[in-house]
């Protein structure tokens, strides 16, 4: 009796409290008239209970019918932590039948709140180019007088694929199969992404893709190339400042033909040791490329080198690494290890144990304004030198996470893990500190639209997800191309205004730096 005037009670509560407040960024649809159904729901049962399952939670009723919440933030609206949710037996659910699902007191397809906001007035537009791939990283490498193109990507928990192809493989191929007619040798990334969009690369691992490739173990790969806008074809002229500079750390090198070459591409990831502290750990993977000279569509040779295990349990032992950055620094690597603080992380490799990485922070810096509010800043794209050398430029990710409130309790904000994106500008010497950073999210609304999330573990936890994974300049064209995954199951691309998104970044104030 008591807990039945209690719920009903509540769930008027809930929409006077709804009705009232404003927008804020905590995904919360105040059109939703589901409340208002669920009063009527709770008004005609005699005794309601929440039990979970796995991740399913049911609604109760008499104890003969159960009702599956639909997601987390409804749940949550509820008053329900997952945590502190009894355990369901078997036998019990079985024993009930399945009434209506507990309707939703969000739409499912708009986070509203993060809409509100705005657009970002310097994003272009935004296009999906994979539609099966979890968070693709490119690059692309200029040698022997011809455009290549790297690409990697997640296929299946623990594993990821990296391909490697030149342009006038890629341009071929969709000549092919779809009628295609740039014969260009001229890097063109818009039209380059749009052939890619149309040939189907695949998660399955037991897919093989159209091109030379190879599978590694890990996750979270970010494919980097040194020697990012250095030489390469038309060295020197303005022109070629645009047609090498490549994603986050693209190669260019001497545009010579005659001969085969090899070339390195490096891949930054993670690895997962289960029942370890740390649970995860960064490496990166050395992977040659040998490049024919005989035809320019001859597929390359691709094979792994060396992969480096990285230990960094002399500074931060027992704490996960992930994420990590890569930039160069005088041909030599350097990592973000974290934003906040910026630590700038250098691997040496052991003498004799070449796989064996040791890293050392070799600066630590900080700033106390402006106030980012989205969550704390973490890693991103590899990071690529703007304004003339003056400044390294890498996008970020961040996120609100969810409260998880107690049995009974009421809690209004956050209650889905929503995912964002910014940018921030750090120095291009030592200590690397950073100079300027997003103070508002990289938003359109393609970004906080559409169906939600429902891959295993974040179904109850996560709305939207976006990640940033590398980028591509064109100065000619005052263009950012940023490549970023979405729903942890797309691979889009965001065009921006470079003029534009430097020019919204705030300057920091407040820093402290030190080198170590």
């Amino acid at each position: 009796m008591y807990r039945r005037l209690f719920l009903l009670v509540f769930v008027l509560l809930i929409i006077f409290v709804q009705s009232a407040r404003g927008n804020g960024v905590s995904g919360n649809d105040t059109s939703n008239p589901n409340i208002a159904n669920m009063a009527a729901f709770l008004r005609d049962a005699t005794n309601v209970t929440a039990l979970r399952r796995g991740r399913t939670v049911f609604l109760v009723k008499d104890k003969k019918t159960m009702h599956t919440f639909p997601d987390r933030y409804t749940m949550q609206t509820y008053g329900l932590g997952f945590g502190a949710l009894p355990f369901a037996e078997k036998s019990l659910l079985e024993s009930m039948s399945t009434g209506p699902g507990v309707p939703s007191l969000w739409d499912h397809h708009t986070n509203h709140d993060v809409l509100a906001l705005g657009s970002s007035s310097f994003l272009v537009n935004t296009t999906k180019v994979f539609s099966n791939l979890l968070n693709p990283s490119l690059v692309y490498l200029y040698k022997q007088r011809q455009y290549h193109i790297g690409l990697c990507w997640r296929i299946e928990p623990g594993s990821f694929r990296v391909l490697f192809f030149s342009r006038q493989q890629l341009l071929e191929l969709d000549k092919g199969k779809n009628g295609g007619s740039d014969s260009s040798n001229e890097r063109n990334i818009e039209a380059d992404l749009d052939i890619l969009s149309r040939i189907v690369l695949s998660n399955d691992a037991k897919v093989p893709p159209p091109f030379p490739y190879i599978d590694l173990k890990g996750e979270d790969p970010r494919l980097f190339v040194k020697g990012g806008g250095v030489g390469g074809k038309g060295s020197g002229s303005s022109r070629a400042a645009t047609e090498t500079a490549a994603a986050a750390g693209a190669g260019a090198g001497a545009g010579g033909g005659g001969g085969e070459q090899e070339e390195t591409l490096w891949v930054v990831y993670c690895t997962r040791y289960a029942k370890q502290r740390p649970e995860i750990r960064m490496n990166y993977a050395q992977i040659f490329v040998t490049l024919p000279s005989s035809s320019p569509s001859s597929p390359p040779l691709i094979k792994l080198d060396d992969t480096v295990f990285i230990d960094f349990q002399n500074e931060q032992p027992k704490e996960d690494q992930k994420n990590w950055s890569p930039f160069e620094y005088k041909d030599e690597f350097r990592f973000i290890g974290t934003s906040t603080p910026h630590r700038i992380v250098q691997v040496k490799t052991q003498e004799k144990k070449t796989w064996l990485g040791q890293g050392h922070t070799v600066a630590l810096t900080s700033f106390t304004t402006p106030k980012w509010k989205y969550g704390e800043l973490r890693g991103g794209t590899p990071a690529l030198l703007v304004n003339n050398g003056s400044n390294y430029l890498t996008f970020f990710h961040s996120s609100l996470q969810p409260i998880e409130p107690q049995a009974s309790s009421v809690s209004f904000t956050n209650m889905l893990k929503t995912y964002f994106m910014g940018a921030y500008l750090f120095s291009s010497s030592p200590p690397f500190a950073i100079q300027a950073t997003s103070v508002e999210p990289i938003i359109h609304h393609t970004m906080y639209t559409g169906p939600w999330s429902d891959l295993p573990l974040s179904y109850y936890h996560m709305d939207y997800i976006v990640f940033p994974m590398s980028f591509f300049l064109d100065q000619e064209k005052d263009a950012v191309y940023l490549l970023y995954g979405r729903q942890d199951i797309e691979g889009w691309v965001a065009k921006l205004s470079l003029s534009g998104l430097l020019a919204s970044l705030k300057p920091v104030h407040g820093k402290s730096s030190k080198e170590v």
